[in-house]
């Protein structure tokens, strides 16, 4: 499911953080909380 929505993110930093993709970014965030 990852692979699928960072396919369709509009960009991807450096670190490989979806940018652009506010969803996703959440997750992220979320994840580095963690």
């Amino acid at each position: 499911m990852l692979d699928k929505n960072v396919e369709e993110a509009a960009v991807v930093d450096k670190d490989g953080h979806v940018l652009g993709d506010l969803n996703i970014y959440e997750v992220l965030k979320k994840i580095e909380i963690d």
